[in-house]
């Protein structure tokens, strides 16, 4: 990171470009991660189990992974929609301004963390379970 702010208004902006830059990094690395497990995953089933048991436990795996992609996909488009909400706000003040994207948009990202967690947890459970066979 970079030096520290000198001043509390300094020290904010600081504050909001952090956010806003781990805010992309979190996108990024689930999107990356979860479509390297899809990949990874049908790779281990061609080379290594190609009879696979279990297979619930990776379509499970799966369906969370593309589930978390999905979700991180339509956060984008709620945390655009909000941008476009504080836009508006701030062209017109006097209009009282409909405030729910933001919401939408954390909850996502927090939905699509805790699906991109279980999908990783079936495929390496189905990995592991396969691994002798």
């Amino acid at each position: 990171m970079a030096d520290a702010p000198q001043t509390r208004s300094q020290y904010r902006d600081w504050l909001v470009q952090a956010h806003h830059t781990a805010s992309q990094d979190y996108d990024k690395a689930v999107m990356t991660l979860a479509a390297g497990g899809l990949g990874i995953s049908l790779a281990f089933i061609k080379d290594i189990a190609p009879r696979p048991n279990g297979v619930w436990m990776i379509a499970v795996g799966w369906s969370c992974l593309a589930a978390s992609l999905l979700l991180i996909f339509v956060s984008y488009l709620t945390s655009q929609q909000r941008l476009l909400e504080q836009l508006s706000q701030l062209d017109h003040p006097d209009k009282a301004a409909r405030q729910i994207f933001g919401g939408w948009t954390r909850r996502l990202n927090w939905i699509a963390g805790g699906a991109f967690i279980l999908g990783v947890a079936f495929v390496v459970a189905f990995a592991v379970y396969n691994m002798g066979t």
